[in-house]
């Protein structure tokens, strides 16, 4: 790896295990390791493998397809309809459409080549996004203004969080499997 600093591990299907760092995207595979050349100098935040088995990067750069199998690349600007570049995490909803969170033009929706943009004037707290994670059909997005916004078809609501820390931006949400939620903030 050239850098220390790592973002985002990844667990493929097939084993390979790719590491998103401050320097670009970097996999291991059979005791192999290996650097994604097209992703070199990129800072990236997360990754995501579709069903097609496309790696998407969310990346302080922007958005990035990879298809290592038959060598796709495509990066996808402000000339695509993505209203932000810095992309901050991924989440494919159960339609198979890919869900970005933005440090600064909150959140969209890839959907059939189209891009579509949810923000505070759609309901969510804040257009600095963090993190959005899918959980029994609806969508737990948290912001850095300290708020969870809950995405449920049509209708965004908050969430209120009753905290010392509350206004402290949210860093991660995570459910188990019987349902129970975890938020994690920059303080805890």
């Amino acid at each position: 790896l050239n850098h220390n600093a790592l973002n985002k591990l990844y667990l493929a299907n097939d084993g390979t295990i790719y590491v998103g760092s401050l320097d670009g995207l970097f996999y291991i595979r059979d005791n192999e390791k290996g650097e994604i050349d097209d992703l070199r100098g990129l800072n990236i935040n997360d990754i995501e493998i579709d069903d097609y088995k496309n790696i998407w990067i969310a990346a302080e750069q922007g958005l990035f397809m990879v298809n290592v199998q038959n060598n796709e690349f495509k990066s996808f600007t402000d000339k695509d309809g993505l209203p932000g570049t810095q992309v901050s995490d991924l989440c494919f909803d159960h339609e198979n459409s890919l869900w970005l969170s933005t440090k600064k033009a909150g959140l969209v929706r890839l959907r059939d080549g189209s891009f579509i943009n949810v923000g505070v004037n759609e309901g969510l707290s804040s257009n600095n996004v963090n993190i959005i994670v899918e959980n029994k059909g609806r969508f737990f997005v948290g912001c850095d203004d300290g708020n969870v916004s809950i995405i449920d078809g049509n209708r965004v609501t908050s969430y209120e969080i009753n905290t010392p820390n509350y206004n402290q931006g949210i860093r991660d949400i995570h459910f188990e499997n019987d349902g129970e939620g975890f938020i994690a903030n920059y303080q805890g």
